[in-house]
């Protein structure tokens, strides 16, 4: 009888083994990873919006904190105004897979609010959450109190020839560009050296341009901080150029529709570059 017992204590350990392993294996939140429409429309102007709100954000996970990073916007109450702005802010995911982020810890910023929802399944290509956006009190003069349940989908990678004409002071009749937008994935990196990471979205592009009597083309720059990275978030993206004439010029703006089929941008010159800000033009996808 012995014999017989001892034979079985191998395989009853190699049991115990596997039941550990399998228990200690931790769950991935990376389906939360990406460029979200949470709700609205920004339309061809900056404001007001088509359709408020606009909750559109990058995000990502590192362990069990998610972050966000992206735009923010509201129609006043009344038709008396909106407002939009960058927002960026993170929480922790609990045990069922449910999360919230909020910017309450911030009372003075213009727009209060928090995004509750859950994580998605693997596979899933959409996640369910709901909202919550109340003005700082005290208000600065527009009022908005809403609250509602969306869907949030993930925006197509905005890849693509986008096209147009930009004008503006100093730019005569207009120059004609057109530029060769290509996405990456995620990143997480600080806005500034002291401060936390956010996540966003690298973008590398060239740029032709016509009708210019300073430059004719240019490329993106990589770069080791957010701030100046080339990038889209939510439904906002910044191009930072370096052209061939040495000078940067900057081309940022938004898409007013999930589609990204138009851009709506304007062409500003970069740090350390001369010059003025464009009028807000319209580049279409080819």
């Amino acid at each position: 009888m012995l014999a017989r017992k001892l034979r079985f204590l191998p395989l009853l350990l190699l049991s115990l083994g596997m039941t550990s392993c399998v228990q200690n294996t931790p769950k991935s939140y990376a389906a939360l990873n990406g460029n979200w429409h949470l709700s609205g429309q920004q339309g061809a102007t900056q404001l007001p919006l088509l359709k408020s709100p606009l909750l559109t954000f990058a995000m990502g996970v590192s362990g069990k904190t998610v972050s966000a990073n992206g735009t923010a916007g509201v129609n006043c109450s009344g038709g008396d105004g909106a407002l939009a702005g960058s927002m960026s802010f993170s929480g922790q995911i609990a045990a069922d897979g449910t999360f919230e982020l909020t910017n309450s810890a911030e009372p003075r910023d213009t727009i209060q609010l928090t995004i509750k929802g859950k994580v998605l399944p693997d596979g899933a290509t959409t996640w369910a959450g709901s909202y919550t956006m109340v003005n700082s009190t005290p208000p600065t003069g527009c009022i908005f109190n809403l609250s509602s349940d969306f869907v949030a989908t993930a925006y197509p990678p905005l890849n693509g020839t986008y096209s147009g004409k930009i004008t503006g002071h100093g730019l005569g009749s207009g120059i004609m560009v057109s530029t060769v937008i290509s996405q990456g994935a995620i990143t997480a990196a600080p806005l500034r050296p002291s401060l936390p990471v956010i996540y966003y979205i690298p973008l590398r592009a060239t740029i032709e341009v016509s009708g210019s009597s300073s430059y004719s083309s240019g490329t993106t720059t990589a770069s080791q901080s957010a701030a100046a990275s080339s990038s889209v978030s939510g439904n906002s993206l910044s191009l930072n150029y370096l052209m061939n004439d040495g000078s940067t010029v900057l081309l940022e703006g938004w898409f007013p529709n999930p589609s990204e089929s138009t851009l709506q941008v304007h062409l500003m010159p970069g740090f350390g570059t001369s010059g003025s800000v464009s009028d807000i033009c319209t580049l279409t996808r080819q």
